[in-house]
């Protein structure tokens, strides 16, 4: 690993949080949409090599971690979106975006299942038919769409309305954990058929389940915005809240499978939820009804972010307001230092000029610095707004957001498998940040500044990252595709092909 760089000075804000806080906002972001979906993941793929396999992510998580870092400082850039600009220009605009696009709606995608499940379950508790419409897709999720129509067109979501349902998601996803030991410690373990914690057969399903814990484990998603918001913005800081994450949802990704398996044996579901539906105990009500304001809670924000990067690449194709806005020149005068001017020269794309006090333009690159005493005024590229899609017109505003809001309930009813969803996040966007940003931004940034370190483990971060993504695409999808097949052929598929082959059936009886 390259010597560390030292930290920024000026990296203290008065108003910031601590190591700890910066820990729970890291944590809120995955913990969610990983209760659901780790116990089916642990059961494709073994519980022994399920623990294997996160005791050694934690280690490799920290790692992405520090070289998001290092290319933050070097780099200068404070948040994602802007580094990815600063290293791959304004392809990135369409990158990162799309990644973003791809998990936040994806797990917008996964609450809508876990909310239509659970809630088909209590109305059919309330005395609804089990194949009724009232317990169907169609209506509760339906209902869901109806209700957050409104969040969900809104243009705009304030810091503290995030922070306030970060810590209710966290709140409540805490109190679930409490409450299955609980169940765990109460009940009685007899289950049937009992599981086999050792038992691994290693084929396509076998990997279509490892995306689900690099989409879990995906601290670096959110990093820079709780990074930003800590008061010593000190990379030992910012390591420290990634650790200790990292170590609470492992002991929290761990040992709900264990207590699912212990409870339920063998009869696991893609979904904890529908397992836990089996069960018709106080406690599993009480579950299902924590994960259904969980469900509530967690959809307009995940929602929001994937909306806003759909709207931002759009905005980008049919204006280039990105593109341009970073090209525009911003004048400023700054002291003619010398570290300060190199610093400004080796951080901006754009080939710069500069005036002096008889209005001639001059080449900063070509001054001698160490002779320069006077101000001279700096043309610079300004940052890119990150609304600036707001602007555009509200008919194709409305239009996108809708037809978002639309596909994601269609895909939730039809689809119905959070296997499928969390696979492909993991897969896409989990391998992109995880791997392939992480150690291409910190080459890049190495690169661009002529700083000497040691960048193999980035290579091969980058490598391995483009490997993985596409293998672990091949196997979610090919798993998916043989599923169904075996499914339909076994009769268990969608309810339309039960009916045809009931309807089959009922005219060769005729005959």
């Amino acid at each position: 690993m390259p010597e560390q760089l030292p930290d920024t000075p000026t990296a203290e804000i008065q108003t910031g949080v601590g190591i700890f806080f910066t820990m729970l906002t890291l944590v809120s972001t995955r913990i969610g949409g990983g209760l659901v979906g780790i116990p089916a993941a642990t059961d494709v793929i073994g519980f022994f090599f399920a623990l294997c396999f996160q005791i050694c992510f934690i280690p490799v998580g920290v790692l992405s971690i520090w070289m998001l870092i290092q290319a933050r400082k070097i780099s200068g850039k404070a948040s994602l979106s802007d580094l990815g600009i600063y290293c791959y220009g304004n392809l990135s605009i369409y990158i990162i975006n799309f990644m973003v696009a791809v998990a936040q709606l994806g797990f917008t995608i996964v609450f809508y299942i876990v909310f239509g499940d659970v809630f088909g379950n209590l109305m059919k508790g309330m005395g609804a038919s089990e194949h009724s419409f009232w317990t169907s897709r169609w209506f509760t999720q339906s209902v869901l769409a109806c209700i957050l129509i409104y969040f969900n067109l809104k243009k705009q979501i304030q810091s503290n309305e995030l922070r306030y349902i970060g810590i209710g998601i966290l709140v409540l996803c805490i109190l679930f954990v409490i409450i299955f030991w609980i169940h765990f410690l109460a009940k009685d373990h007899n289950p049937d058929p009992p599981a086999d914690l050792f038992r691994t057969k290693i084929n396509v399903k076998f990997f279509s389940g490892i995306p689900t814990f690099i989409a879990s484990y995906a601290f670096q998603i959110s990093f820079f915005t709780a990074f930003a918001n800590m008061k010593y913005q000190k990379t030992r800081n910012g390591q420290l809240a990634d650790l200790f994450g990292r170590l609470v949802i492992f002991s929290v990704y761990t040992s709900i499978p264990f207590i699912a398996y212990s409870i339920y044996g063998d009869n696991m579901k893609t979904n904890l939820l529908k397992t836990v539906v089996s069960d018709k105990s106080a406690f599993a009500y009480v579950l299902q009804s924590i994960f259904l304001l969980v469900s509530i809670m967690a959809i307009p924000p995940n929602f929001f972010i994937g909306k806003e990067a759909v709207l931002i690449i759009f905005d980008e194709i049919t204006r280039r307001s990105y593109s341009q806005h970073n090209t525009r020149m911003l004048r400023r005068k700054i002291k003619a230092d010398k570290k300060k001017l190199i610093k400004t020269i080796n951080n901006s794309e754009p080939s710069m000029s500069s005036s002096r006090d008889d209005g001639s333009i001059v080449d900063v690159g070509s001054m001698d610095l160490t002779e320069a005493s006077t101000d001279i005024e700096i043309v610079l590229p300004p940052e890119p707004d990150p609304c600036e899609y707001m602007t555009m017109r509200p008919v194709f505003y409305y239009t996108i957001v809708l037809s978002l809001h639309a596909l994601t309930t269609f895909l939730a009813i039809y689809v119905g498998d959070i296997a499928l969803f969390t696979g492909v996040i993991g897969a896409t966007t989990g391998c992109f940040i995880t791997f392939i940003a992480p150690g291409s931004f910190y080459i890049i940034c190495l690169k661009k500044n002529r700083l000497e370190a040691q960048a193999i483990a980035a290579w091969f971060f980058v490598f391995f990252g483009i490997f993985a993504s596409i293998g672990l695409n091949v196997c979610v999808i090919l798993s998916q595709v043989w599923s169904d097949h075996y499914k339909e052929e076994d009769g268990f598929n969608h309810s339309i092909v039960q009916g045809y082959h009931q309807t089959s059936l009922e005219k060769m009886e005729g005959v």
